[in-house]
């Protein structure tokens, strides 16, 4: 088993996922898995013993609350942090999370420095 923490990925275009894939092994992190929806990542983790250190999720801006609710079971779950990566508003994101700090909020654009800063945020502080 590697020592290198590992991230689940949501994300539903291709070639996002791959670039943010690679940026991610090469800042130090294992890719545990790459998922389209968060219905794969649910499946994805099969126990949650063997689950990974963060996850980062692309939050579409149209249906975000139902996007929105399918993560909040998937955090109860699982109890890991968790990134959002979102066009939607700030406010929609914290809304749905109330009184929850186990999350990073990461609006779009970003730059590659944002991004990162935002993975070890949610990850260690």
């Amino acid at each position: 088993m590697s020592n290198k923490p590992s991230v689940i990925l949501i994300e539903e275009d291709p070639v996002i996922s791959l670039q943010l894939s690679r940026l991610l092994v090469q800042w130090g992190y294992e890719i545990f898995e790459k998922c389209d929806t968060i219905t794969d990542a649910i499946l994805a983790i099969k126990s949650p013993l063997s689950k990974p250190d963060l996850l980062i999720a692309n939050i579409p801006y149209t249906h975000t609350e139902q996007h929105l609710q399918l993560l909040k079971v998937f955090r109860f779950l699982y109890k890991m942090p968790t990134l959002f990566v979102t066009t939607a508003p700030p406010q929609t994101i914290r809304s749905a999370n109330p009184g929850s700090t186990y999350f990073g909020l990461l609006s779009k654009p970003y730059t590659t420095y944002q991004m990162q800063k935002a993975i070890y945020n949610t990850l260690y502080l």
